[in-house]
């Protein structure tokens, strides 16, 4: 077994075992709102995860005005999610963002991009337009139906770069010299931009984390598991620190 090092805890991690979906960190105690809503599963990544019906609507999300902790600053971040599709077409498929897609209201946004053979996407803007995003994507490594994917991506406001990255495959990194991300005045989503019906998920999202710090490649070995997952439990969060494990 390589090296890898657990993450210092996220901040928010969303596990959707509980009706309420509630942040299970325990730092901001945050509930997210459902609309639909997506339906428990029980065939979830780690015991429950949520099923999205792309001709229902169903999403989670946050009011703008609590979801502050979803612009990014600092050194960056990181959000990733073990996600399963159950259909795919040339619609983009989002699975969590703080962005509209109109001209001067993006912040930054974590998709499948709507293509045939569409790649698991990271955009960023620098401005809030969308002529001004920075998009990281992964060309290689497309998504198929019925497959748990664990998909990570996020920017390094210090390094100036915006990652994307699958599973345990390469890391895809393009470069961010703007080194700050717009503040989006739209809500935190789950499962579909919040104004763009033509972004809806279609199928499960599992435990979605939002670290506000850029994860190293050691750190998302970490939570990926050799593709079994680590299921980062809140008595694991109560004491976690950067700790490595070879």
């Amino acid at each position: 077994m390589g090296v890898v090092i657990m993450p210092r805890p996220p901040v928010e991690l969303y596990r959707f075992e509980e009706s309420t979906a509630g942040d299970t960190t325990g730092v901001n105690g945050t509930v997210l709102v459902a609309t639909g809503p997506p339906t428990i599963n029980t065939s979830g990544k780690h015991g429950r995860c949520r099923t999205y019906t792309r001709a229902s609507g169903q999403s989670f999300s946050l009011a703008a005005a609590s979801a502050t902790a979803y612009n990014p600053s600092g050194s960056g971040f990181t959000v990733a999610a073990w996600v399963k599709h159950a259909t795919l077409s040339t619609n983009e498929f989002c699975i969590a963002g703080k962005t509209g897609l109109g001209a001067a209201d993006r912040g930054w946004q974590f998709y499948r991009r709507g293509a045939a053979n569409g790649p698991y996407r990271m955009a960023v803007s620098t401005a809030g337009t969308a002529a001004t995003l920075i998009t990281a994507e992964d060309v290689t490594n497309y998504p198929t139906t019925g497959v748990w994917y664990f998909v990570a991506g996020g920017v390094d406001l210090v390094r100036g770069y915006v990652f994307l990255r699958v599973n345990d495959y390469a890391r895809n990194e393009v470069a961010y010299s703007i080194k700050t991300v717009a503040a989006s005045p739209r809500d935190f989503n789950v499962g579909s931009y919040n104004d763009a019906a033509t972004s809806r998920w279609d199928g499960q999202i599992d435990s979605l984390y939002y670290f506000d710090y850029p994860l190293t490649d050691h750190e998302i070995d970490w939570l990926y598991d050799g593709g079994r997952g680590t299921d980062y439990l809140p008595v694991t969060l109560s004491t976690a620190a950067a700790t490595v494990i070879s």
